[in-house]
């Protein structure tokens, strides 16, 4: 059985052309852009994690993930 997914928010930024990231996200996930008018959210998908459960050392991956895709906005 599969895990179930969801989307997670790296960012909005304003932007509303198309950019391409690639998989720069959590676990190496593609990231991507939901556009809407002139702003987007920067996301990728990802697995459903209680984020607050993690213990330090677990957090460093998905801590490194955000600050890079964030540097590349």
């Amino acid at each position: 059985m599969t895990k179930p997914e969801g989307k997670y928010i790296y960012c909005i930024i304003k932007e509303n052309a198309g950019k391409r990231l690639g998989s720069i996200g959590i676990d190496n996930r593609e990231v991507s852009f939901l556009y809407y008018k002139d702003i987007s959210a920067v996301v990728s998908s990802t697995p459903i994690i209680n984020f607050g459960r993690l213990d330090k050392k677990e957090l460093i991956k998905p801590i490194t993930a955000h600050q890079k895709v964030n540097e590349e906005m």
